[in-house]
């Protein structure tokens, strides 16, 4: 499990959020109108940005919906029993939805997520038809972008995530179309957010998201070990009451950020030297003296003028060893993505450094 699909908007704002989720997952997605592969100026830049830097795929909704039997059946069925949609319902045929309205808050979906689905909800008071796109209220256009996002989770191997509401909404826990894998899934999903927002240190902003993808080629194996350790744990723990669930978690964060801690220390000493420091430089320098002065004195001072890079040499094969074993540790990577050199800005911009 490396791949995450944002729901439930096509463009995936620019925040801490995202940051963290493309330093986590080797893939991130979003779910995007086949349109939008030809006219890509509906996107916003920033998204735009992400696709062609290759840091976000699309996922087309209309080459997978065809696949999903009962795919409209399904979702209806869910809206004229959920008791809050139908209160909703009743609401939207009086016409007391939309702005100015009982109900101010909708959100537009695009007619290529919805098969039939918008003109249903069009007929219950739910939705709006505003040609291309479904004016649909809130509520239950959320429940249906996690309708939609699990579905396409489940067909292309993506994990289903969101950053704009708790949870994934009422749907999954509705009584008949509950199932324990998706709950299973929405608690890992909390969890995982609970604890990469105290141990995965990211920065508010960065400048070049490119240097994202440069940083995970780099350290995919430090990813790859972290994330491991990470998942192994909100697998373990998946089975246990949600109050001892609490205390190991917050155990956990406190054990892990005390690791990070000790390996950021120990990567900027002396570049990840472990008990090799100037003064052992220095003493070793006085043993080899002496026997340099000894040696047949043809340049002595070239000879003494060699030993700094004897020591280097020395010092660049240990400083090496030390720092490959440190980074074999599972948390390296959250100390190497919080290092201040990491990512950066010039405060000559109004930026900061992080």
């Amino acid at each position: 499990m490396n791949k995450l699909l944002y729901f439930p908007y096509i463009s995936i704002p620019n925040s801490q959020w995202l940051i963290q989720t493309l330093l986590y997952w080797d893939e991130v997605a979003s779910i995007v109108p086949f349109e939008y592969a030809r006219r890509t100026n509906c996107l916003d830049s920033h998204m735009q940005l992400l696709i062609r830097e290759e840091l976000v795929k699309q996922i087309f909704p209309e080459q997978y919906i065809f696949r999903f039997n009962d795919f409209t059946y399904n979702f209806l069925k869910y809206v004229d029993t959920d008791p809050v949609i139908r209160s909703i319902s009743d609401l939207g045929k009086r016409g007391l939805i939309g702005k100015n309205k009982l109900l101010i808050k909708t959100e537009k979906v695009h007619m290529a997520k919805l098969s039939d689905i918008g003109y249903e909800l069009v007929e219950r008071g739910l939705a709006k038809d505003k040609g291309r796109w479904f004016e649909i209220e809130s509520y239950t256009a959320k429940s249906f972008m996690t309708y939609l996002a699990f579905l396409l989770g489940q067909e292309t191997g993506f994990v289903p995530s969101t950053d704009t509401y708790n949870g994934f909404s009422n749907l999954l826990t509705h009584k008949e179309n509950s199932r324990k894998a998706t709950i299973s899934n929405r608690v890992r999903d909390e969890l995982r957010a609970q604890i990469l927002n105290k141990i995965l240190p990211v920065p508010r902003y960065i400048e070049n998201f490119a240097d994202i993808l440069r940083f995970k080629h780099k350290n995919h194996d430090e990813l790859e070990r972290y994330r491991n350790f990470i998942e192994s744990f909100i697998i373990d723990i998946d089975a246990v009451s949600d109050e001892l669930k609490k205390e190991r978690t917050n155990r956990f964060i406190e054990e892990a950020e005390d690791k990070i801690r000790y390996l950021k220390e120990q990567m900027s000493f002396f570049g990840g030297i472990k008990n090799f420091d100037f003064v052992t430089l220095c003493s070793l320098s006085s043993t080899i003296y002496p026997i340099i002065s000894g040696i047949e004195n043809r340049n002595t001072f070239e000879l003494i003028g060699a030993v700094p890079g004897l020591l280097g040499a020395i010092y660049s094969t240990i400083r090496s060893n030390n720092i490959d074993e440190l980074r074999r540790e599972p948390l390296a990577y959250a100390a190497l993505s919080g290092s201040r050199n990491t990512f950066f800005r010039r405060r000559a911009q109004g930026y900061e450094e992080f």
